[in-house]
């Protein structure tokens, strides 16, 4: 199939399909009007919730990328969105506080290393309570870590010694555990679920 923009008249929707090169043939084509490569409408009926879902790819082969696949590849999209999400309410990155190119690096670059330290907390909490990491809620554990960290004193987070930072890694891995799981934890994330269905992309 091919997808046309507002721009194209119905007339022009009830033509018989062309290929690109007819397309750029006509005079006075405009390139707003068709797109330029050709994309592929797959659907999948799920049966507990009564409705059809649709999905537009431009990976148009279906030996190589069957419809499941990519059913799959749009549910896990939007762990993308999840983590911008996060960026932006979470750690509060609506607004950036600099003006410069260089300032607005150094915020993304600390909201990213505290995103990343939030997640190394919750791994080493998820092995301690024998729980799946999927059980804690990102949101949640961002919030209590930030806490920690404020309320923590100058020499735990100059780390002046070994002890120090001990003691910080295990303040911030209790507070996880204790107020950072997910409120419902029988619901199956979505990525753990799509993992399952891919061995191969697991296994990379």
């Amino acid at each position: 199939m091919n997808l046309t923009c507002a721009k194209a008249t119905a007339n022009a929707r009830r033509k018989p399909r062309q290929t690109l090169a007819q397309r750029r043939q006509v005079k006075g084509h405009q390139r707003t009007t068709y797109m330029d490569h050709d994309v592929r409408l797959v659907g999948q009926w799920q049966a507990a919730k009564q409705r059809w879902f649709l999905y537009i790819t431009s990976l148009v082969d279906p030996q190589t990328y069957p419809i499941d696949f990519i059913c799959d590849l749009y549910r896990a999209r939007w762990q993308i969105e999840i983590f911008f999400r996060d960026l932006k309410q979470v750690l509060g990155m609506r607004n950036f506080i600099a003006r410069s190119e260089n300032g607005i690096c150094i915020q993304v670059y600390a909201a990213m290393l505290f995103y990343l330290l939030t997640q190394v907390v919750i791994a080493q909490a998820a092995k301690e309570t024998g729980r799946s990491v999927d059980d804690f809620s990102t949101p949640y554990c961002l919030n209590v870590v930030r806490m920690v960290l404020t309320q923590a004193t100058p020499s735990l987070l100059t780390g002046a010694s070994t002890a120090d930072v001990d003691r910080l890694e295990r303040m911030l891995i209790d507070a996880v555990i204790a107020q950072g799981l997910r409120p419902n934890r029988r619901r199956p994330v979505i990525l753990t679920t799509i993992r399952k269905t891919l061995p191969q992309a697991e296994a990379a």
